[in-house]
């Protein structure tokens, strides 16, 4: 957590730098940073990274900070109806506040704040996010962290543990699954020509309960 925090500040801080007009240096403008979240508040990693996040921020008093945060909740509001409700929420909310950067954490975040960047004034976007290929377009004013190979470390330190395993399998069952983890983990597995990779998803319970039963030895 605390170097993706560290990278994330290191991207951050000269996109707010760079919004400062040189006239105004002597006594800096307020500067509004969005926090765009696309996971629910209950998630762990949601409450640590704004922790860390604000508090990094403020921690240099160089230019007065005005920190906002908001959540698509993609997993559970994912209707057409949900986004335009979101959307006009978000278009009223800020229709007075031109933010300078948005920090989104999560691809769909980051989809959205592309989609809608100019209702919140054309900032630059500073994003999280876990698959790689997202940051091709250099003329887009969007950059960030990627990485997304957190399941190929999992698999390592199973092999390392159990160096005999022969087949994983994934147990993948969420509220308006969109395939998006589905596509990220097989996408890892490519070049593990020495596993098999087995994808339970959304089964019903009855279902998952006898295929786990019959998981075959090398597991």
């Amino acid at each position: 957590m605390k170097s993706v925090l560290v990278a994330a500040l290191v991207l951050l801080w000269p996109l707010l730098v760079a919004t400062q007009s040189p006239a105004t240096f002597e006594s800096p403008a307020m500067k509004r940073v969005l926090i765009l979240h696309q996971e629910l508040p209950s998630r762990p990693f949601r409450a640590r990274f704004n922790a860390a996040f604000v508090e990094a921020m403020r921690a240099d008093a160089a230019l007065p900070l005005d920190i906002y945060e908001e959540a698509l909740e993609s997993d559970r509001l994912s209707s057409a109806e949900d986004t335009r409700l979101i959307t006009d929420y978000l278009r009223n909310k800020f229709a007075d506040r031109q933010i300078d950067v948005i920090v989104v954490v999560g691809v769909r975040a980051l989809t959205f704040a592309r989609q809608h960047r100019a209702m919140f004034g054309s900032p630059a976007i500073v994003a999280v996010v876990s698959p790689l290929d997202y940051f091709n377009n250099a003329d887009d004013y969007v950059t960030g962290l990627q990485g997304g190979l957190w399941a190929e470390g999992t698999v390592d330190l199973a092999l390392a543990l159990r160096p005999d395993t022969r087949h994983v399998f994934v147990v993948d069952g969420t509220h308006n699954n969109n395939g998006e983890l589905q596509a990220e983990i097989e996408r890892q597995f490519k070049h593990r020509r020495d596993l098999e990779l087995v994808y339970l998803r959304d089964l019903a319970l009855t279902d998952l309960l006898t295929r786990i039963a019959n998981i075959p030895p090398q597991s």
